[in-house]
C-alpha cells in the first residue's frame, strides 16, 4: 500500500535565536543563516535532525524497536542494510537507513507574510549582535583571546511543510495513519528548542501543527496519540 503525508506547521520562537551560517563578518564572528533576500530562515536539514532526534527519543520511551544510528560507521545494527519495508523501527521506515533513503522532504522554514510585513515596518527586528566571552567552566574565568560576537534574530515566527511518500508502512487499518507518521507528528510537537546556544538561553520555541493530510484526507492531530502503542505495532509486525 502507498502512503502519502503532508504536514504544515508553524515554529514560533519565543526568545532570540541563532541559526549559524558557519561564516564570520566585519562586525560579528558568527553570522546567522540568511536567504537570497537577506532574510533569516531555518534550514530544512536542521529541522530534520531535530525532529528525527525527537522521534528516536519518543520511540525509545514508548518501547518501540530501536532505530539505526545514521552516524554509526561500524554498522552494528542489524537493520542498517535492510529494505525500509522490512525494518523493525517505525523511525527507520520513514527516515531511512544506510541502505535506502527515507522519502521525507523537509522544507526550509520561512517567515510568513505577517512576519514579512512586520520586518518591513520595523527592520531593527531582523538581526542584532551580542558580544560574549568563552568561560573556562573548570576555573570559572574568562579565557584569554576568546572574545567573540554572534548575530541573533529577535523572536519571530516561521512556517514550513513536510511531505512524505512511502510504501508498506505498518498501520492498524488502512484508513488510519501509520505508526511511523504518528511518531513523526509527535516528534514535531515535541520540538521546544532550536537554533540555540546552550549557555545563552536562546532558541526556545512553541510548535503548532496547522494541517495534516494522510492520503489526501485531513487527520485530527489529537488522535495520533491513540496509535502510539508499541504492543499493537509489534503484534502487527510479528516482533516478539
Amino acid at each position: 500500500m502507498s502512503h502519502k503525508i503532508h504536514i504544515n506547521y508553524t515554529i514560533t520562537l519565543i526568545s532570540k535565536w541563532h541559526a549559524g551560517s558557519g561564516e564570520g563578518g566585519l562586525f560579528a564572528n558568527r553570522l546567522i543563516r540568511k536567504d537570497a533576500r537577506n532574510l533569516p530562515f531555518i534550514p530544512g536539514s536542521t529541522l530534520k535532525g531535530i525532529i528525527r532526534g525527537n522521534c528516536e527519543k519518543l520511540s525509545s520511551t514508548l518501547n518501540f524497536p530501536p532505530p539505526t544510528n545514521p552516524h554509526d560507521k561500524k554498522l552494528i545494527h542489524s537493520d542498517s542494510f535492510t529494505e525500509l519495508s522490512k525494518v523493525a523501527s517505525p523511525v527507520d521506515a520513514i527516515f531511512g537507513n544506510c541502505f535506502e533513503e527515507g522519502n521525507l522532504f523537509f522544507r526550509d522554514a520561512r517567515l510568513n507574510e505577517e512576519q514579512l510585513n512586520l520586518l518591513d515596518a520595523r527592520p531593527a527586528l531582523r538581526v542584532s549582535s551580542r558580544t560574549r566571552i568563552h568561560v573556562n567552566r573548570l576555573l570559572g574565568t574568562a579565557k584569554e583571546k576568546h572574545l567573540f560576537s554572534s548575530e541573533y534574530t529577535e523572536p519571530t515566527e516561521f512556517t514550513t511543510t513536510i511531505d512524505g511518500y512511502h510504501n508498506d508502512l505498518c498501520q492498524i487499518v488502512s484508513d488510519d495513519p501509520p505508526f511511523s507518521y504518528c511518531i513523526l507528528i509527535a516528534g514535531i510537537l515535541l520540538m521546544d528548542k532550536i537554533c540555540s546556544d546552550k549557555s545563552s538561553g536562546s532558541g526556545a520555541v512553541n510548535t503548532k501543527v496547522n494541517l495534516i493530510t494522510y492520503n489526501q484526507r485531513i487527520v485530527n492531530q489529537d488522535r495520533i496519540f491513540e496509535y502510539l502503542n508499541s504492543d499493537d505495532y509489534k503484534e502487527i509486525k510479528g516482533i516478539s
